[in-house]
């Protein structure tokens, strides 16, 4: 790269995400800014595609501005939610974004706060329910004006905030969930915990570690080297908030709602044996596939490791749509 473009200064030129008035959030080609980032991440798809029409603009919820996109094909079949990890931001799922409008199935996917083009302190939040109450209230802002069947698609910290979605909404609307290596406890916890409670008075964040090494697909760590969007450093608070959502998911009860884990065994960031093992305890209706040898981050593994995730979430939403 020539230079590191300011994409955190999107936020400013966005306008408001109002499905009111949708010509009012389509892409404004003559935002160079807006069509360098869209282009970087490869989520250009209103050009690259064909009958595709995408909306982007920012929320006001709780006290932060979310950025949010829209991705609709002519005559949809459903519609799909995409949730983020940790330091993610919706520019790295491009290959997700693509592979459900090819299929056509509608994308609404944002940064959450903290990330990506999002208002928020960096890689902080207070409380994992503040994620899932943007969550709610994206659903409940969007649901008059998209096709349903609604699912949804939560990455690590993403498939938290559905897994708490689920289980404070009972009644929701999604058809189905899917969980692609979902966070509840991570590898090595007690250590975190232990250096969490001694250190937290007197830390703000702490430097991030193995920014690569959560997938087999070397071009992927190459390219977080070079993202603009990354941010290196984790927040205490966002820990002590995680340690908050380990102990609220402990005293969850049964929920009967679809959810389809995708879980790599090659995963070296998530307990991820432990946290399956709790999803199938409180949830008769999991489905739980282990892959062999797929790393943490599930959506930007190699082509033929995360084409086989792809086709355990088509042949789902196949089933369902028939």
């Amino acid at each position: 790269m020539s230079h590191s473009p300011d994409f955190h200064s999107l936020l400013d030129s966005i306008p408001r995400f109002n499905l009111d008035s949708p010509d009012s959030c389509r892409i404004n080609s003559e935002n160079s800014l807006l069509i360098e980032y869209l282009n970087f991440y490869k989520i250009n798809f209103e050009t690259e595609m064909e009958n595709i029409t995408h909306h982007f603009g920012s929320l006001d919820i709780l006290e932060f501005d979310i950025a949010l996109h829209y991705w609709s094909p002519k005559a949809p079949l459903g519609t799909m939610f995409i949730l983020h990890g940790y330091w993610d931001h919706v520019g790295l799922y491009h290959h997700l974004i693509r592979f459900c409008l090819m299929n056509n199935y509608a994308v609404i996917a944002y940064d959450a706060p903290g990330h990506g083009i999002s208002s928020g302190k960096r890689a902080s939040i207070g409380s994992f329910q503040s994620y899932t109450r943007i969550l709610e209230h994206i659903i409940k802002y969007t649901q008059p004006y998209i096709t349903t069947p609604l699912f949804a698609t939560g990455q690590s910290t993403g498939g938290a905030v559905v897994l708490d979605y689920l289980f404070t909404n009972p009644d929701n609307p999604l058809q189905c969930s899917f969980l692609l290596a979902p966070l509840i406890k991570p590898q090595k916890w007690q250590t975190i915990k232990i250096a969490y409670n001694f250190l937290h008075k007197y830390l703000k964040r702490v430097r991030r570690s193995g920014v690569t090494g959560s997938s087999h697909d070397k071009q992927f760590g190459v390219f977080l080297k070079q993202d603009p969007l990354q941010y290196h450093w984790a927040s205490v608070d966002w820990i002590g908030a995680m340690g908050e959502w380990i102990e609220r998911f402990s005293r969850f009860k049964s929920n009967h709602n679809q959810v389809i884990c995708v879980q790599g065994d090659g995963d070296s960031t998530v307990d991820w044996e432990y946290n399956v093992e709790q999803i199938t305890q409180r949830m008769p209706n999991a489905e739980v596939i282990v892959m062999a040898d797929i790393k943490h981050h599930v959506v930007n593994e190699t082509p033929a490791l995360r084409n086989k995730v792809f086709a355990v979430i088509d042949r789902h939403l196949k089933s369902i749509s028939d």
